[in-house]
């Protein structure tokens, strides 16, 4: 079975290039700090010999060699000696670096709300224009046929219409 990073919503694996795993730490105090972190995602006996975190969870500060790793000349991240996951899963890093804890929890939601309600609006303006565009062709059609604009056909007395059934009128 592959190595899998253990927090709740993440499905990063050891074969993935642009993560790396790290195993929870053996001193007491930090692997504690760990543990709430993983807790706070899913319900969680605690972590086994080969339970790890991947680099996802962390902020960039967190990492020693960083710059070597973007360059090509690490193969893995290595942890600052005190760092704790602190990134939730599906933020970003970056994202996680630049903004306080709470706006993160906060933020994402409420965005994707004015978002959607934005979009829905200028959909609705756009269908809304489109309806009335349609309603004003059609009515300068109808007033052009109710003010005689169109050719007038003279039937046969008697003829029906192929589609109503009923007796074609005559104009005179």
């Amino acid at each position: 079975m592959p190595e899998r990073c253990v927090v709740f919503g993440c499905s990063a694996v050891a074969k993935d290039r642009e993560v790396s795993l790290h195993r929870f730490p053996k001193e007491k105090g930090a692997r504690q700090a760990w543990v709430r972190f993983v807790r706070r995602t899913r319900v969680w006996e605690g972590p086994t010999d080969s339970s790890t975190v991947c680099s996802q969870h962390f902020t960039p500060a967190d990492f020693s060699n960083l710059t070597q790793f973007t360059m090509g000349f690490s193969k893995g991240l290595k942890l600052q000696p005190a760092a704790v996951p602190s990134v939730p899963p599906n933020v970003t890093s970056a994202t996680a670096a630049a903004q306080p804890a709470t706006a993160r929890a906060t933020a994402r939601p409420a965005a994707r709300k004015r978002e959607l309600h934005r979009v829905s609006n200028s959909v609705q303006e756009e269908v809304d224009s489109l309806i009335e565009s349609d309603y004003i062709s059609l009515k300068r059609a109808l007033e052009k046929m109710l003010n005689g604009n169109l050719p007038t056909w003279n039937y046969p007395a008697g003829r029906r219409s192929p589609l109503s059934g009923t007796d074609y009128q005559l104009k005179t």
